[in-house]
């Protein structure tokens, strides 16, 4: 994963598939080709460590993942609504709930299609609102 396009306070998986809250990324400039920034996580358990980026993996969007971050399921549709802001996404497949067709934000509807990743849906939803989009309840490890 490219640590550039982390941010403190977005979750993500360690290779065990543990989750993990970004605290730190780090702002070196690695020029040594293998060598590779530090990200510092926090385990929900409140464990720390120091991962490279290339240890740190992205969380698909599922439906327990949107239901945990306060997401309520409409018939068609995932939906937040915090006071003055809808945030409401629309899936292709009801199988498949990281390919998201469209999406619609505040009166508008935006068509941002593909498949998104939970701290892609928390640095959008961020940017949208200016408010973190956090877990409401702590997510289990992915089964297997």
């Amino acid at each position: 994963m490219k640590a550039k396009d982390l941010r403190i306070g977005n979750y993500v998986y360690d290779d065990y598939k543990e989750v993990h809250k970004v605290e730190q990324v780090s702002s070196k400039d690695c020029k040594d080709w293998n060598k590779q920034p530090e990200v510092i996580l926090s385990k929900i358990n409140g464990l720390k460590g120091f991962y490279q980026s290339n240890d740190v993996f992205p969380i698909p969007l599922t439906e327990e993942w949107l239901l945990k971050m306060g997401f309520l399921q409409d018939k068609v549709s995932y939906k937040i609504d915090n006071e003055n802001f809808v945030f409401e996404l629309y899936f292709y497949d009801a199988w498949n709930l990281n390919y998201v067709e469209k999406s619609n934000f505040g009166n508008g509807n935006v068509e941002l299609s593909g498949y998104w990743t939970i701290h892609q849906l928390q640095n959008l939803y961020f940017a949208l609102t200016g408010e973190e989009l956090t877990l409401t309840e702590t997510p289990c490890p992915e089964k297997e």
